[in-house]
């Protein structure tokens, strides 16, 4: 019994451990606009924003009052979403004058369906399918029809999908039928290869089971990357070597490329970008580049692709050789947007972002667990924009913290020590009792 008070005491200063609270934050930006609740919205993380956090954003927290609010970081890259595969429940199967009948249902999903897939082990067949569909399951519309083929025996050639007009019901039957004749204007496949000739309209029906059936849901679509911008004054200066160095100062910015307005008429130099942990520490050198003007082309501004993470203080060199320095107005730094997603419990209660803490860790929440980086998904949700950076009038740089990872850390380390200590009382008091044992063994009367 002596063991439940030291396992009480382990799991009080668990509780005892703080998490992050606004006053450990130096500045903070609101959110206003929020309309809606219980569904995801996204804050548009502005270069105010981000240039004031840390790289990983670790000393970033969302806050409702003193309430910490669990959130996830997407960017806005470019990317492709394909079709979603799912699988259709087969509520009934009969025959019927020689056709077979499947009714098929499946769950509602998020894009309309396009595709019918029938997984089947079968060789060499032939059936002609009719795609219908319902919405009350007693009333049929037809939405398509083809043939499924096989011809497995002379050459590796099949089909067994059918592309249908975008539907959005949950209701499908297929009527497969083996016995319709193909007509002579018929544009399904025949193949002619020296002396062998195959035509679907000759292949015999076959015998025929349904492993599975399967849909596509969606089609494949690109998502171009949505880019934020900050400008930079383009100031420039020479080295010992002749090569102009643009000093870009603190920019604590990702870097997916540089924008550059030059009005010099014509150049090719190359191009090295520096970058450093602190003003006056050593830059060294994370992307090169050609860059380059024709004699008689338009003066216009021009990127180049860099693909950089966050970079806190950055130089530009470019190399003159015996060329004159190149005349530049202002360089702009380009990036995939950052985006703030989280789920709004009022709108009546005050939100904002809370930033700047060299003592903070990266918080872990499990909203990225739920809510995946799809730009189709993420384009359908609210924005907002967040106002104007400020300092925290609460801001307490004494202030202890003790931020979420850490304390989950300091949790485990008690919780062991608890085992430890609870495992070393049981060991005495095994070895307590195998010792009164023996001595009632070795002397019955006591």
């Amino acid at each position: 019994m002596r063991l439940l008070p030291i396992l009480m005491a382990c799991m009080s200063l668990m509780h005892m451990l703080q998490a992050a609270e606004p006053v450990h934050f130096s500045h903070l930006a609101t959110i206003p606009g929020i309309e809606q609740t219980g569904s995801p919205v996204r804050v548009h993380l502005t270069s105010e924003v981000i240039r004031q956090t840390r790289t990983g954003f670790e000393d970033l927290r969302l806050f409702t009052g003193e309430a910490e609010v669990p959130y996830v970081i997407y960017s806005r890259n470019s990317s492709q979403t394909g079709p979603t595969s799912f699988d259709f429940a087969v509520n009934d199967y009969h025959e019927d004058n020689g056709k077979e009948f499947l009714q098929l249902s499946c769950e509602r999903q998020k894009k309309p369906i396009t595709r019918i897939d029938i997984k089947t082990s079968a060789r060499d067949f032939r059936r002609h399918v009719t795609i219908e569909t319902s919405e009350n399951g007693k009333t049929w519309v037809k939405l398509a029809e083809g043939t499924i083929f096989d011809f497995s025996s002379k050459v590796d050639l099949r089909k067994c999908h059918l592309t249908i007009p975008e539907s959005n019901n949950r209701l499908f039957r297929l009527i497969l039928d083996g016995s319709v004749p193909l007509s002579q204007e018929s544009t399904e496949i025949s193949l002619i290869y020296k002396d062998l000739k195959l035509d679907i309209a000759n292949l015999a029906a076959g015998q025929f089971r349904y492993d599975r059936i399967s849909g596509l849901a969606g089609k494949r679509e690109t998502f171009s990357a949505l880019q934020d911008t900050c400008i930079f004054d383009a100031v420039a200066s020479l080295d010992e070597n002749g090569d102009t160095v643009l000093d870009l100062g603190y920019v604590n910015l990702p870097i997916e490329s540089l924008t550059f307005s030059i009005t010099s008429p014509y150049f090719h130099r190359q191009l090295k970008v520096l970058s450093s942990d602190s003003a006056d520490g050593i830059f060294r050198p994370v992307a090169w580049a050609t860059i380059e003007r024709y004699p008689g082309q338009q003066t216009v501004p021009f990127s180049v692709a860099c693909h950089l993470p966050r970079q806190t203080w950055v130089k530009l060199v470019i190399a003159n050789d015996n060329n004159p320095p190149l005349t530049m107005e202002q360089v702009k730094v380009n990036w995939a947007r950052q985006e703030l997603i989280f789920v709004p419990a009022s709108d009546e209660q005050d939100y904002a972002l809370y930033f700047g803490s060299d003592k903070m860790e990266a918080a872990q929440y499990d909203l990225g667990l739920l809510i995946q980086n799809r730009p189709d998904t993420l384009g359908s949700m609210p924005m907002l924009e967040p106002g104007a950076v400020e300092a925290n009038a609460l801001h307490d740089a004494d202030a202890p913290v003790n931020s979420a990872e850490a304390a989950q850390r300091q949790q485990q380390k008690l919780f062991t020590w608890a085992i430890v200590v609870a495992a070393v009382i049981l060991g005495v008091w095994v070895v307590f009792l195998t010792r009164k044992l023996s001595r009632q063994e070795s002397d019955p009367s006591q």
